[in-house]
C-alpha cells in the first residue's frame, strides 16, 4: 500500500461503511496507534487496505515500523498466535493475550490492532479485549508445580483438565487445592479458623523467606535475572546445600498451613468452575484449557516458592475477602444430545459462557451467534468453518462470520469448547 493513503482517526466508522455498503468502492487508509499496553511508548502507523475475492471481504493491515504484513478474513476463523509465558511453577500459554508481557496475534496480526480497526466486524460488541485464553502447564515436579493459593474478587474463570502426568500421579488422577478445610472449620468457628491459618501462613512464610533469602545469594551468583525463572534441577540443588534442619522446618510448617485447606480430584475432562473470592491453587502435573475474564487482580495467601511478581503476600487482606465456605461444584449442563453431537454448557457466568462440542465422526454442527467466538481443540480433529483444528490449536470467530459449523472429517469422535461473551 502506498504510504500516501489517507490518515483518518475514526477506522471503526470507515471499515463499517465498507462493509454495510457490500465491499464496494475502494478502502485505503492510515491511522495512527499506540495499544493501552503501550503507553509512554510513540505511536505507529498503521496501513489499512481492504479486499474482495468472490465476494468475501478482507482486510490487508500493515506497519512498517514493527515490520508486521498480513490478511486477515472478516468472514473464516482467525488462526490466534501464541505468547508462552514462563512461571516458576512452570508456564502459561496464552492465546489472547494483550499485555506489556506479550500480545497474541490473530491471522499474524496483533489482537488490539484488529480492535481498533474493525471492532463490529471482529467482536461484535464494545468489549475492549476478548475474553482471555490459555493454557496452564505446571512442572510435573509437587511443590515446584504447584500454583499459587490466591483467590480473585473480580476475575471469572473456568478450568478444563486436558491432561494428568501419570509420572507423578499414577492413577490418572491429580489435585486442586480449593477453598478452606469444611470440618476444622466448623470445629473451630469462623474466627478462631482465621486466626489459626493466618498464625500458620506467618509461620510458614518466616521459614520461606529464610529460604528463599539463601537462594537468592545463589541466583544472583549463577547470573539469573530478579524475574527469571531457575530450572528446577538447579534449584533443587541449591536447596539441597542448605542445612537439613531448615529443610525440615519448612516441610512441617508448609503440611501446618495446608491442614486448613481442601482439595479436589480432578481427572481428564474434569471442570471447575473457580468461584470469585474462593482460594485456589492447581497442583503440579494437571494440564489444563483456561478461559477467564479479562481482569488481571489477585490475592496471594501463600506460595511454597518465591512470588516473581510481587514482594509480599496478601494473605490478611484475602482472608478478609475469602469465601470461607465454597458452593458445591458446579455441574455442567445438558443443552442438546443426538447422535451427532453432545453440546454442554461447562461455564455459565454473567460475563461470559463456555461449551463443551463432542461431534461424532463424520456429522456436523452448527450455531449462531452475534458476536464473537473463541474456540480450541481437546481431543481428536475437527474442521470450523473450513478450518482444521487440531489439539490445543486456538481461533478467534470473528463476528462477522455469522454462523459457526464445525465438522468431523475423522473417524473417532472430536471434542472442542468455544467460549462466548454475554
Amino acid at each position: 500500500m502506498s504510504d500516501h493513503s489517507p490518515m483518518i482517526t475514526e477506522p471503526r466508522l470507515v471499515v463499517s461503511k465498507w462493509l454495510n455498503d457490500g465491499f464496494r468502492g475502494e478502502l485505503a487508509f492510515g491511522f495512527s496507534f499506540r495499544a493501552v499496553h503501550e503507553a509512554g511508548q510513540p505511536d505507529y502507523r498503521l496501513q489499512v487496505r481492504g479486499h474482495t475475492k468472490n465476494g468475501r471481504p478482507a482486510l490487508h493491515i500493515s506497519c512498517a515500523e514493527k515490520d508486521i504484513a498480513a490478511m486477515v478474513h472478516l468472514d473464516q476463523p482467525l488462526t490466534l498466535g501464541t505468547v508462552t509465558v514462563p512461571k516458576p511453577w512452570g508456564e502459561e500459554i496464552w492465546y489472547t493475550g494483550i499485555e506489556t508481557r506479550g500480545e497474541c496475534t490473530a491471522s499474524g496480526v496483533p489482537l488490539s490492532w484488529l480492535i481498533a480497526v474493525c471492532p463490529d466486524a471482529i467482536m461484535g460488541n464494545d468489549d475492549p479485549a476478548p475474553l482471555l485464553l490459555k493454557i496452564l502447564a505446571p512442572q510435573a515436579q509437587p511443590v515446584y508445580g504447584d500454583l499459587y493459593f490466591e483467590l480473585h474478587t473480580e476475575k471469572t474463570e473456568v478450568y478444563v483438565v486436558t491432561g494428568i502426568d501419570t509420572a507423578v500421579w499414577p492413577d490418572g488422577e491429580g489435585l486442586i487445592r480449593y477453598g478452606f478445610n469444611q470440618p476444622l472449620l466448623d470445629s473451630l468457628g469462623e474466627t478462631a479458623f482465621k486466626a489459626a491459618y493466618l498464625a500458620a501462613v506467618k509461620q510458614y512464610q518466616q521459614v520461606r523467606n529464610q529460604i528463599d533469602d539463601e537462594l537468592e545469594h545463589r541466583r544472583i551468583a549463577a547470573g539469573y535475572g530478579p524475574d527469571e525463572v531457575v530450572p528446577v534441577a538447579e534449584t533443587e540443588a541449591w536447596l539441597a546445600s542448605l542445612p537439613s534442619e531448615l529443610r525440615q522446618l519448612e516441610l512441617i510448617r508448609r503440611a501446618d498451613m495446608e491442614k486448613y485447606t481442601a482439595t479436589r480430584t480432578l481427572t481428564t475432562g474434569s471442570v471447575i468452575q473457580v468461584q470469585q473470592r474462593t482460594p485456589h491453587s492447581l497442583q503440579h502435573g494437571v494440564r489444563v484449557v483456561e478461559f477467564q475474564s479479562p481482569h488481571y487482580e489477585r490475592y496471594i495467601l501463600s506460595f511454597a516458592q518465591k512470588v516473581l511478581t510481587q514482594n509480599h503476600w496478601d494473605t490478611e487482606e484475602a482472608l478478609q475477602l475469602a469465601t470461607l465456605s465454597p458452593p458445591d461444584p458446579a455441574v455442567p449442563q445438558l443443552i442438546s444430545e443426538t447422535h451427532a453431537f453432545r453440546l454442554d454448557l461447562i461455564a455459565d457466568f454473567p460475563e461470559f459462557g463456555v461449551e463443551r462440542l463432542t461431534l461424532a465422526a463424520g456429522q456436523r454442527f452448527t450455531s449462531t451467534r452475534p458476536t464473537y467466538q473463541v474456540c480450541i481443540g481437546v481431543s481428536g480433529s475437527s474442521r470450523v468453518c473450513g478450518e482444521p483444528v487440531a489439539p490445543e490449536q486456538g481461533y478467534l470467530i470473528p463476528a462477522f462470520v455469522g454462523e459457526l459449523s464445525v465438522e468431523n472429517p475423522g473417524t473417532g469422535p472430536a471434542t472442542l469448547l468455544i467460549a462466548f461473551p454475554r
